[in-house]
């Protein structure tokens, strides 16, 4: 994690770290902390204690990249610790080491890894408080939701797909005889997530009674993402939520966990028999069964709940589900031997195909998720030579129009203090087009018309990641 930090210590906030990073910190960095709600043209209701921390680390040693990336280390080796804890708790001891690495081949975990990303903290946040359920550890439980819930809305959602795990885990629950009991154990679950729940409604009430608002935002950047979708919208949602659990090479995982399924089911002894009760394979039980709880329980809660709303479900919300399922890959291969002698032929392959997705570039007109993927990468030096490029031939930056990661000022992208940028909002046609494949909000009719228009002024191109300047255009 030390070597990661240090190595993109030099990137721009990149996608969504900015609208919800470095825009954000710099409201309480300029106003020195004076005022907790945020302005409503950038309020997106989530609370702000990821952005006050990257905000006071500013403050303490200074606004730059470097800075904003290394106040990322103490989460990642947090996580680092809490997933050892995992494993620890479901592996035994001679396979602790390749369990602990099994992450850093999923995709998603390591491009968030390398950017200033609130995400991480709620990963860290999760992964701290499933530890303190499986270790009847409270007070990790309390840290662990008060984390998630002061960080944003999905971590408000994380702390209830936590109370459910624990109430999944519990064997209290399910032997409970009367309505008394059941209610008795349901409290007793709730007890050590109260302080979050107290405290994250404490701030959603005032944060009501100062703008009016919470969840459902007034700003215009933000309202179209909270709207509701009809049948044809939660079917495409639940269509782009299985697209994320495959992208990037992890459909490898789930084909394992599918045949384990598949001979968990073609063994079930028929209902009533003696050996239903003593050899059959109790799917939720042991330690695999505790990660499939976790892991069917995060899945389905989120999806169920996010799949009603016009915001697309991105490869970032389900990092703690990739980090637990490829343990339970782990677990099943390395552990159970499912495939006996084959088994560590078949995580090879596994791990193989995941990391190759660091190398996956879709064709142009496919939406791409550039954020959870290290293929983005060369896009950090291939925009600055661009930039060079524009600023030698005195290409006038406040006539090229650009698109989401680069369309806003400078500075907030870089901290270098520049408060111009590609952000052409005029009605009438820009000078200049500067256009990169990571951009997935450029109309595709535009784009072939531009092309047909234009031929490019300066075209780069980086393992897959490209940058063309358009221009002059008529």
């Amino acid at each position: 994690m030390v070597l990661l930090t240090y190595w993109a210590s030099d990137h721009i906030f990149f996608w969504d770290t900015i609208s919800q990073g470095s825009r954000l910190v710099d409201f309480y960095y300029q106003t020195n902390f004076q005022q907790l709600f945020l302005p409503t043209e950038i309020d997106q209701g989530h609370p702000p204690l990821f952005q006050i921390y990257i905000a006071l680390g500013w403050k303490l040693f200074g606004r730059t990249l470097f800075v904003s990336h290394f106040l990322m280390l103490p989460i990642l080796i947090g996580i680092v610790w809490q997933i050892f804890q995992l494993v620890q708790h479901f592996f035994d001891k001679k396979h602790h080491w390749i369990a602990l690495a099994l992450p850093f081949f999923d995709t998603t975990f390591l491009a968030q890894n390398i950017l200033v990303s609130p995400d991480v903290l709620l990963l860290f946040a999760f992964l701290m408080s499933l530890n303190g359920l499986l270790k009847r550890k409270n007070w990790m439980i309390i840290i662990g939701s008060l984390l998630l819930g002061l960080t944003s809305i999905r971590g408000i959602v994380m702390v209830g797909v936590l109370y459910i795990i624990q109430i999944f885990l519990n064997k209290d629950f399910f032997n409970s005889k009367n309505i008394k009991d059941l209610v008795s154990t349901l409290f007793k679950k709730l007890i050590p997530f109260i302080p979050a729940i107290f405290l994250v409604s404490f701030y959603l009430i005032f944060h009501f009674i100062e703008t009016g608002w919470w969840i459902s935002t007034p700003s215009e950047s933000w309202n179209t993402q909270r709207g509701f979708v009809g049948i044809f919208g939660v079917l495409k949602n639940i269509g782009i939520a299985g697209w994320r659990l495959l992208d990037f090479g992890k459909f490898g995982t789930w084909i394992v966990i599918g045949i384990f399924l598949f001979r968990v089911l073609l063994n079930r002894p028929s209902h009533g028999s003696i050996r239903s009760k003593t050899k059959s394979t109790q799917l939720f039980e042991g330690k695999k069964g505790k990660l499939l709880i976790i892991l069917c329980t995060f899945l389905l809660v989120n999806i169920g709940l996010f799949m009603w709303f016009s915001n697309p479900l991105a490869h970032r919300y389900f990092l703690p589900a990739f980090v637990i399922k490829i343990l339970l890959i782990g677990y099943l291969l390395l552990e159970m031997k499912i495939f006996k002698n084959a088994s560590k032929y078949v995580l090879g392959g596994v791990l193989i195909l995941m990391f190759s997705g660091n190398f996956w570039v879709y064709p142009n007109r496919i939406a791409q998720g550039w954020d959870s993927t290290m293929a983005h990468i060369p896009y950090y030096e291939l925009r600055e030579e661009m930039i060079n490029y524009m600023i030698e031939n005195d290409i006038p930056f406040e006539e090229t129009k650009s698109w989401f990661p680069n369309k806003s000022n400078f500075d907030e992208l870089d901290l270098t203090k520049r408060e111009f940028g590609m952000n052409y909002e005029k009605k009438d046609t820009p000078k200049y087009l500067f256009y990169s494949n990571v951009m997935n909000d450029i109309p595709d009719r535009y784009l072939t018309q531009i092309q047909r228009l234009s031929p490019p002024t300066k075209k780069m191109k980086r393992n897959g990641v490209k940058i063309i300047l358009y221009g002059p255009l008529k």
